[in-house]
């Protein structure tokens, strides 16, 4: 299946964020996860919330298994 791609500066391992592992791998995580389309999510309990291109809707407790 192709999931697409991300383009990438190289400069961005000159940013601060870089030497935070943890950080680091939780900016790649919400970049790699961001919708590239606008689309809808539904919650049962709220119903439907529209989603922008860019944006990402997670829960810590699911970022918490996903990054160990």
């Amino acid at each position: 299946m192709h999931r697409g791609y991300t383009k990438r500066w190289r400069k961005r391992w000159d940013k601060d964020y870089c030497k935070d592992q943890l950080l680091f791998t939780m900016m790649e995580y919400f970049i790699d996860h961001a919708n590239y389309k606008d689309t809808e999510i539904f919650f049962p309990n709220i119903g439907t919330i529209p989603l922008k291109r860019g944006e990402h809707v997670f829960s810590t407790d699911k970022l918490s298994e996903k990054l160990g």
